[in-house]
């Protein structure tokens, strides 16, 4: 198993935000730090496409494990990497995910754990926690099982909207969280989003270098905020 932190330099909204400083750092630096509490190997898996040069000049110079496949069809990406490296299962992350929570991926983890004849394991389905939260476990004969169906570009580009999109043809392991927190947003899609979560680092000293809060602690302090 490894974790897979998605990730690009053309986004629509916001071109470049996975390098843009957070607090002084690149955004993505802050998602992976987050990632390194787990005990697995860490990869970004980013495109051969010409504008994620720069985001791979930034991966090797701080040793970073990368894979660069398809920037479209972001599904071969995450089959040819698992196939490459001989992965069987893959924690997918996005990187746009700055404040995403170690002890919510260790908890999609165990529910995966207890649950191994699932196709997918996930917190999105139905969604109870934040944007910017999202965690799914996805073993890769449930990618390849995928070629049996007929994908639409969205499902290609998304990876696994196709899975929620024909429920009933799949079985799927969801964790849910108490209180729904799904209307708070943690993803930076926006400028206005990314200057919401600086805002909010700030105002409770969080360090880039270790996880001062548990999720119970910090999903109250989310609501705390007001920020989101």
């Amino acid at each position: 198993m490894a974790l897979a932190i998605q990730a690009r330099m053309s986004s629509l909204r916001f071109p470049g935000k996975i390098l843009t400083p957070l607090c002084g750092v690149p955004m993505l630096k802050w998602t992976i730090n987050s990632c390194r509490v787990i005990d697995l190997p860490i990869y970004v898996l980013t495109s051969l496409d010409k504008t994620d040069d720069d985001l791979v000049e930034y991966l090797e110079a701080n040793n970073i494990g990368y894979f660069r496949g398809s920037l479209s069809n972001v599904l071969e990406r995450y089959l040819s990497f698992m196939c490459e490296l001989k992965i069987d299962r893959v924690i997918r992350i996005s990187g746009d995910s700055p404040l995403i929570n170690p002890e919510v991926i260790m908890k999609v983890m165990e529910k995966d754990k207890t649950s191994k004849t699932g196709d997918i394991t996930t917190n999105v389905y139905p969604r109870t926690f934040p944007k910017g939260q999202s965690v799914e476990i996805i073993p890769r004969r449930s990618l390849e099982s995928l070629s049996n169906h007929v994908l639409s570009q969205t499902h290609n580009e998304h990876v696994t909207t196709y899975f929620y999109d024909n429920a009933n043809l799949f079985r799927i392991n969801n964790l849910v969280n108490y209180p729904d927190l799904s209307s708070l947003n943690l993803s930076v899609d926006t400028k206005k989003d990314f200057q919401n979560i600086e805002h909010f680092i700030k105002m409770y000293s969080l360090q880039r270098s270790a996880w001062p809060l548990g999720w119970e602690d910090f999903s109250n302090t989310l609501l705390q905020s007001r920020l989101f």
